[in-house]
């Protein structure tokens, strides 16, 4: 077992400090003198290790590509997803819109292209069935197609002939005294 007690070495380190402040004001002539520029500091190589100029450029030269490629898909399937959920967003209100008395499939149509248009889709093709709303008609079914070839980045090299399609199908409100 140590006799040994930090409050003591605490003490004699504290009696060494103030010495040699009293030599130092005291300008005696084994007083450290301090410069004022500083000192360079030198790194130390580690041995045993390769010099490794140019690493992280050859790295990121690989793997580069492939993390734009993964953002770029990002981009490209969130987009094609908005306007999906857009298409049938449209389908649903423009059925919505003509199932009330004295609607018309124009306007219905008009609803559908105007609410799609708020994303920017392009080439949008809306079919009301039945083309003409009359009183005795029972149900309405919109159906909006938007194709991938005007509206995407990369999918129309790969999925030309493919298209975004909603339905909607409604009853109407449609008043028959009979």
């Amino acid at each position: 077992m140590s006799h040994y007690k930090p409050q003591f070495a605490i003490c004699r380190l504290a009696e060494r400090c103030r010495a040699g402040v009293r030599r130092c004001l005291g300008a005696e002539a084994n007083c450290r003198k301090t410069t004022l520029a500083p000192k360079r500091i030198r790194t130390q190589r580690r041995s045993g290790l390769p010099h490794r100029t140019g690493a992280a450029l050859v790295e990121l030269a690989f793997a580069g590509p492939i993390l734009f490629m993964f953002i770029l898909a990002c981009f490209e399937f969130g987009r094609l997803t908005m306007i999906r959920h857009t298409a049938d967003n449209a389908a649903y209100e423009a059925a919505r819109y003509a199932m009330v008395p004295g609607a018309t499939s124009a306007e219905a149509v008009d609803k559908a292209t105007q609410l799609l248009a708020t994303v920017g889709a392009r080439k949008v093709e809306v079919d009301v069935n039945p083309k003409v709303l009359a009183p005795e008609t029972k149900t309405i079914t919109v159906t909006v197609r938007v194709p991938i070839a005007g509206n995407s980045w990369v999918a129309p090299k790969y999925f030309s002939s493919y298209a975004i399609e909603a339905t909607s199908h409604l009853a109407t409100e449609r008043y028959n005294p009979d």
